[in-house]
């Protein structure tokens, strides 16, 4: 049948044909026959259609796309009503979303800001877990360990699993004998950390001295749920305790020794100090006086301040067949050995001029340098003992007014109205020398009106003072000297006093200090 299958049936011997369902279209039927010798009939074609039924017309299809249209209008409508109502009610909802969203978008950004201030003090806390040398541990209320850092790690050698199957390992320290718990109980008295020290060990066997501070944490209802335990590694300080110890108790030896060793200097010294206090009387026995050159010259001073108590300087005066004699001398060295030094010098003058009665200076200087050398065997070899003095010697002849004068090495001043007169001595000492065989010279000076002569040693010219802690020298001892013209000549030994005091104030005396002023016109009458 052409319009539903083109393939031929096969051949039947009944004489229908039956289709159970044709659809709506156009069809033709071809048909043949078949006698019992074969011989097949001519073709037979039949056409026909099958028609729709009414509800399958144009006009339903109609109706029923009118009615499809309409239904589509309702339902659209319908839900354009409903979902009016829906969006007014979205609407509240999704500004009450939105609303609760910012809100909680507010709160997320606190705790995000929270979180990350906390993550920031957490990394930090880490970091100091982590790298900190202390050991710091985590227990709970019993003493059973939760977590240690990286630092108990290298301070103990344990790990945290191997804590927890080590049971001989006592917590508190290996010598102790207090549990967790005494310690708690001790912590709930005063509600303090509790820190102390003990005796640890090392997993491989060796000693630790640790310092711990033992922090229990509380719970709500006050009870102890945890506690928080930091070590710290004490034993170099222990060791440096022990060291200490030790050599506090060698200090206390030594301590005791140079106690009784100080004692001992301290009699000598008390010894020393009485025998140098009784050469002090034998020495101002020995030497002139302020008494003794005022019976010469009234108008006088003596400044003599030795560094130490006896001195090396020395100031001698005679007077004799109308001659005053005065000499000034500064002796080898100070204190006990430039006193001893001073008292072969006033022998030896003595005896020049008591004895042998010499009384011009350049004599008597000649013959006290050569009492000199040979008292001390001074022969001039390298290396040997020069010990000697530097002298001013003065002769005044009283009846003819004139002042003879020789130095050796020290120099004498003559000051009149402000007028500063130097008199240069011989640059030799009184003890051997190279040129030992040359005699000293003799200056002649005429006494003038107003004459003052200044005799003195070296030890105020190189006293270190001032504003720049250097040496006064010879041209500022001359600045002195003459400044102090307007004083009266009584007050002149207090002047040089009171500038020497604040000159070198501060700083010690380096050397004996010793200066004589005679007024030569008050004793003289010179007009």
């Amino acid at each position: 049948m052409e319009g539903l299958d083109r393939k031929w049936s096969i051949w039947k011997k009944n004489d229908h044909f039956t289709i159970s369902y044709l659809p709506v279209g156009k069809y033709t039927l071809y048909v043949k026959a078949i006698n019992g010798i074969g011989i097949e009939s001519n073709l037979i074609e039949m056409r026909f259609s099958i028609n729709a039924p009414w509800y399958q017309s144009t006009a339903a299809y109609a109706v029923y796309i009118l009615l499809a249209v309409l239904l589509v209008y309702l339902v659209v409508k319908i839900n354009s009503i409903r979902l009016q109502h829906e969006k007014i009610n979205l609407e509240y909802a999704v500004n009450a979303a939105v609303f609760t969203v910012e809100q909680q978008k507010e709160e997320l950004l606190q705790q995000a800001t929270q979180m990350e201030l906390t993550n920031q003090e957490l990394d930090k806390l880490s970091l100091v877990a982590r790298q900190t040398d202390n050991a710091v541990v985590i227990m709970d209320a019993k003493g059973n360990y939760e977590w240690i850092n990286e630092g108990f790690t290298r301070m103990y050698g344990y790990v945290f699993e191997e804590l927890l199957h080590e049971t001989s390992r006592n917590k508190i320290g290996r010598n102790s004998n207090l549990k967790i718990s005494d310690l708690v109980s001790i912590w709930y008295g005063d509600k303090k950390p509790i820190t102390y020290e003990s005796l640890n060990c090392h997993r491989e066997g060796y000693d630790l001295w640790v310092q711990t501070t033992l922090t229990p944490i509380l719970d709500e209802t006050g009870e102890v749920i945890r506690l928080i335990a930091i070590d710290a590694n004490i034993t170099k300080l222990k060791e440096a305790e022990m060291e200490i110890h030790k050599q506090h108790d060698e200090i206390q030896i030594q301590r005791d020794l140079a106690l009784q060793q100080r004692d001992e200097i301290f009699q000598q010294k008390v010894e020393m100090t009485d025998s140098i206090r009784y050469a002090e009387r034998i020495q101002k026995v020995v030497l002139s006086s302020q008494n003794d050159i005022e019976k010469l010259f009234p108008v006088s001073f003596v400044l003599n301040l030795p560094r130490d108590i006896v001195s090396g300087d020395f100031f001698w005066c005679h007077s004799e067949g109308g001659y005053h004699i005065v000499g000034v001398a500064d002796c080898t060295g100070h204190g006990v050995p430039g006193a001893f030094m001073s008292l072969i010098g006033v022998s030896f003058l003595k005896e020049i001029v008591l004895t042998r009665g010499f009384f011009m200076p350049d004599q008597i200087l000649n013959l006290l340098r050569d009492n000199v050398i040979l008292s001390l065997q001074q022969t001039g070899k390298e290396g040997e003992n020069k010990d000697g003095m530097d002298l001013s010697l003065i002769t005044i002849d009283t009846k003819n007014k004139i002042l003879y004068y020789s130095g050796a090495n020290n120099p004498i001043y003559i000051i009149n109205n402000k007028e500063l007169t130097e008199h240069f001595p011989d640059k030799m000492p009184i003890s051997i020398f190279r040129s030992v065989d040359r005699s000293f010279s003799l200056t002649s000076i005429p006494i003038k009106k107003n004459d003052r002569l200044y005799m003195f040693t070296d030890g105020f010219m190189d006293q270190f003072g001032g504003e720049n802690e250097k040496k006064l020298k010879s041209g500022g001892f001359k600045k002195v000297l003459i400044e102090m013209q307007d004083q009266a000549f009584e007050n002149q030994r207090e002047y040089l006093y009171s500038f020497l005091k604040e000159w070198h104030s501060g700083i010690d005396q380096l050397d004996d200090i010793l200066v004589v002023g005679l007024d030569l016109d008050s004793e003289l009458n010179v007009k």
